[in-house]
């Protein structure tokens, strides 16, 4: 629906009802502007974009919006190419612990965000809560982002950031990630960190790229891989992902579990052999499994069993992985992880 009202029929739509949800997939800790309307829509800015979406069963509706700005960018942004229905299904015929995972917030999809906002926002995200990083996130954007025709704001680019000092982000009460964010802008800018290069490089490598920049460490890193250029072999680990594994391999190191897990997946990734697709879903589940955990955070446990049952999922699906694709002899783990 565009700024006059008028309405442009497109084809491409969620596949199933529950193949998108706009609150599972929006407020969950992927991205960090888009704010929930009373009528059960969804108001953000993205690409420079504002816009204002809502859901009517299979139904998209974008206000605000062209024909061309579906194709160019929406399309691609919530991730319309993929049969995320498809996917679930193939997850729960795998295992009955995969067949419950699959049902819980069976509407969450994974943007395709632009990559230097993405890197931003999870640079913003360490050691922080999902309200108050929406807060530094908007204050960032109000302070140094281009103004739209509405009122809302674009977020700012690298060369507008590179300019600044960490004093100059004092507003936005972000402490001592303006450091970070300014040296992230500089070295963007100035073509230290190359973002572009980052959709094609291997993934160590582009995780490398990344972590040239002050404060970037591998979570962030993955994080923006996953969330700013879908590089879906790339796997998250929060201090809750470990817990939860911890919880369910006493006997295993998390990080060993973690590094036979990603090593598994990127190379059937890599690879492009009959394994890809089911290894893709592996990933896919844990960007998932990452976004839920971040969602689900509280005091009490609940985010911790939400977190477990889904690495127990993961945990039944890499472990078939493990059977065909070992990891190099020298990071071989010595427990009897293969018999998950």
């Amino acid at each position: 629906v565009d700024r006059h009202g008028d309405i442009f029929s497109l084809d491409e739509r969620p596949r199933k009802k529950d193949d998108l949800d706009l609150a599972q997939t929006l407020d969950c800790g992927q991205s960090f502007r888009w704010k929930p309307q009373d009528d059960g829509s969804f108001h953000g800015v993205a690409y420079g974009k504002s816009v204002t979406v809502s859901l009517d069963k299979t139904d998209m509706y974008i206000e605000n919006a062209t024909a061309d700005d579906f194709k160019n960018i929406w399309y691609s942004y919530f991730d319309l190419s993929l049969d995320y229905g498809k996917i679930r299904e193939e997850i729960s015929t795998i295992h009955p612990v995969l067949n419950e995972a699959a049902k819980y917030a069976p509407g969450i999809r994974i943007l395709r965000q632009e990559p230097f906002e993405a890197l931003c926002t999870f640079i913003i995200s360490q050691n922080n809560n999902i309200k108050r990083i929406k807060g530094i996130v908007e204050r960032l954007c109000e302070n140094f982002g281009t103004r739209l025709d509405d009122g809302e704001f674009a977020f700012p680019t690298a060369e507008t950031l590179a300019k600044l000092s960490p004093d100059d982000l004092a507003p936005l009460r972000a402490g001592f990630r303006n450091r970070y964010i300014v040296d992230a802008a500089q070295k963007v800018a100035n073509g230290e960190v190359n973002l572009d290069s980052c959709f094609t490089l291997d993934y160590e490598d582009a995780r490398a790229e990344l972590m040239k920049i002050t404060g970037v460490g591998k979570k962030v890193a993955d994080c923006t891989l996953l969330f700013g250029m879908h590089r879906i072999e790339a796997f998250p680990i929060d201090v809750w992902m470990k817990r939860a594994m911890e919880k369910l391999f006493p006997n295993m190191n998390g990080d060993d579990f973690v590094r036979r897990a990603c090593h598994a997946a990127r190379v059937g990734h890599r690879e492009g052999d009959a394994r890809r697709a089911g290894l893709e879903i592996a990933v896919f589940k844990a960007g998932i499994a990452q976004a839920i955990a971040k969602r689900e955070r509280r005091r009490d446990a609940r985010g911790l069993v939400v977190a477990v049952a889904h690495i127990e999922a993961l945990a039944v699906f890499h472990g078939a992985a493990f059977v065909y694709c070992p990891l190099p002899e020298a990071a071989v783990c010595q427990t009897d992880c293969h018999k998950y």
